[in-house]
């Protein structure tokens, strides 16, 4: 895994990442300026489905916890295994 110099931030999407007509309120080269120093993982009540559509907009490649803490979503099958039985999205 790549060091991160900042460390990580757990971030909701809600006002943060989506403004108010649920539109992404960074584009993707302003989200790469943060995340070139922090690891960004987003925590949201949206479905996974819906995570994964948004970080495909931004072009973000991160972990994220969905639909209130039951859901996680990752790119790393030895992370998925360990937390379960992973179902493949994309």
């Amino acid at each position: 895994m790549r060091e991160f110099p900042r460390g990580v931030l757990c971030s909701d999407l809600d006002g943060t990442f989506l403004d108010r007509q649920y539109r992404p309120a960074v584009d993707a080269a302003a989200l790469r300026t943060v995340t070139a120093a922090w690891r960004v993982v987003w925590v949201s009540s949206r479905t996974a489905s819906e995570l994964l559509a948004l970080q495909h907009a931004l072009e973000h490649r991160e972990d994220a916890i969905g639909e209130n803490g039951g859901v996680l979503l990752t790119f790393d099958y030895a992370t998925a295994v360990r937390f379960g039985t992973p179902t493949p999205l994309d």
